[in-house]
């Protein structure tokens, strides 16, 4: 017999045999139903007081037979896990839901209770309480010039072998190609407000390339950048996901906001200002997410050119409590960050500069910027600013727990599917080695590996991975 049919008839055999109409509640409420149901959250059947008891909140593991008064103030959901999750054995948080709410479709509970109000107030989250409910974060940003080189190498990683013509268009650089050096703004770190020295990255963030630093932070704490623009454009830090009030959005556009309400939407050359933004619970891990979320941030004052220059970055929020002293989520041995872009170079603040510097001579440079070849090779389809497996092969060791944030970023060609050749990874609860990305979409992704070896890692749009957007990673057993 199939074993969800089993399973079901399992959890009606337990409704029927409970001492209320409910099954008080227990680890066979929440999904789609209230009494005795199973869906994507277990969670405690919260009812109306009548007749249905409400079990109160537990230790994932922790036995307990006591009923809650069945009144809707204050109850929790039983047992703090995915259904599924307990059922086959697997760690109960990593869908898990501790406030629980009912977790399934709520408005529809057969227990003669209309919960809307609380399915809501699980979305909208806690507030955000008080300052010292956590710790506060501050980071020190600036954005500057650098020329960046999207193949170092000056070969094909993937293949071993020279570039070919077709791929000597993005490499290459002659009278009409600037080649794979680029002038750009990056975001980079520094270790205090000085920004005298800068902050050496470690060996496990060499693959982050021209992405700007990483951000971590868990619910309940306040993350401060302070940034310092040094690139000749205005530039602004805007996050996505935390919480901030006007003067922290970091994006420039009619709002209803004046005075110092505006220093945040464009910071001039030279010029420096502090971005405030609050952790909430809604900034954090849902429902159905593990112990991490991944957000982006990037420049919004001229928001197509200034990421096209190079200003984005990653950040991750954790569930309170599951953030370690190495920045990492307690659970996670290792985080690896992935962006995958077209990068249209044609629409960078610097592609004047560019060309002027790295395209031979002679040249007419407004003829040269509407020229068609010209402009399909400064398309480069990346994955954090490296092309063609030009990036630092990333190390993972058999068996370690990896989690993977991937975001897709750029215009209207930017339509990916990131793909692991050789193992596999947990994305949304489902087994997979391919991730879908839309600009602006972030991923989280799971992975033990356990096939030993150099693997692949690329877009598995063809154009996109035989234009470049391809890296290694090796896994390792030691």
């Amino acid at each position: 017999m199939n074993k969800h049919i089993c399973l079901a008839l399992f959890l009606i055999v337990i409704s029927l045999s409970s001492s209320n109409a409910c099954g008080g509640g227990g680890c066979g409420g929440g999904g789609y139903s209230c009494c005795g149901g199973f869906g994507y959250t277990r969670a405690t059947t919260i009812l109306d007081g009548s007749n249905c008891g409400v079990t109160p909140v537990r230790n994932p593991g922790e036995s307990t037979s006591e009923e809650g008064s069945g009144t809707e103030s204050g109850n929790k959901g039983t047992c703090g896990g995915d259904f599924y999750a307990d059922f086959y054995g697997a760690d109960s948080y990593l869908r898990g839901s501790i406030d629980g709410y009912c977790g399934g479709d709520i408005n529809e509970c057969s227990c003669g209770k209309n919960l809307g109000p609380l399915y809501w107030a699980k979305v909208q989250g806690r507030s955000f309480e008080r300052v010292d409910t956590g710790k506060i974060r501050t980071y020190y940003v600036a954005a500057e010039e650098v020329e960046w080189d999207y193949a170092p190498l000056g070969f094909n990683a993937i293949t071993g072998n020279p570039f070919t013509t077709a791929e000597q268009a993005f490499t290459q650089r002659g009278p009409n190609r600037i080649g794979s050096k680029y002038v750009k703004c990056l975001y980079r770190e520094y270790t205090s407000s000085s920004f005298k020295t800068l902050k050496k990255r470690s060996q496990h963030e060499e693959h982050l390339g021209f992405m700007g630093p990483t951000f971590h932070a868990e619910v309940g704490d306040i993350l401060k950048i302070v940034f310092y623009n040094k690139c000749a454009f205005e530039a602004t830090v805007h996050p996505h996901g935390v919480f901030y009030n006007k003067d922290g959005e970091g994006a420039i556009y009619v709002d209803g906001t004046s005075g110092a309400d505006k220093n945040d939407d464009g910071v001039p050359q030279g010029g420096k200002h502090t971005y405030v933004w609050r952790v909430p619970e809604r900034a954090g891990p849902g429902t159905h997410d593990g112990s991490s979320v991944m957000w982006m941030y990037h420049s919004h004052h001229h928001e197509s050119m200034d990421f096209t220059t190079g200003l984005v970055g990653n950040m991750v929020i954790t569930r309170k409590g599951m953030l370690s002293e190495y920045n990492l989520p307690k659970d996670v041995d290792k985080e690896v960050f992935y962006m995958f872009a077209i990068m249209d170079e044609n629409g960078s603040h610097f592609i004047d500069e560019s060309i002027k510097r790295f395209v031979e001579r002679p040249f007419d440079l407004e003829t040269l910027k509407a020229n068609g070849a010209f402009r399909n090779s400064n398309l480069m389809n990346s994955i954090n600013g490296y092309i063609f497996g030009n990036a630092p092969v990333l190390k993972l060791k058999k068996g370690e727990r990896v989690r993977y944030y991937i975001m897709g970023m750029g215009g209207f060609r930017d339509l990916h599917t990131p793909h692991w050749q050789g193992n596999v990874v947990l994305l949304d609860g489902l087994r997979q080695n391919t991730a879908s990305l839309l600009p602006a979409e972030m991923v989280v992704a799971d992975m033990v590996p356990d096939a030993e070896g150099i693997w692949v890692h690329h877009c598995h749009v063809l154009e996109h991975f035989a234009n470049g957007m391809s890296t290694l990673y090796q896994v390792v057993d030691y």
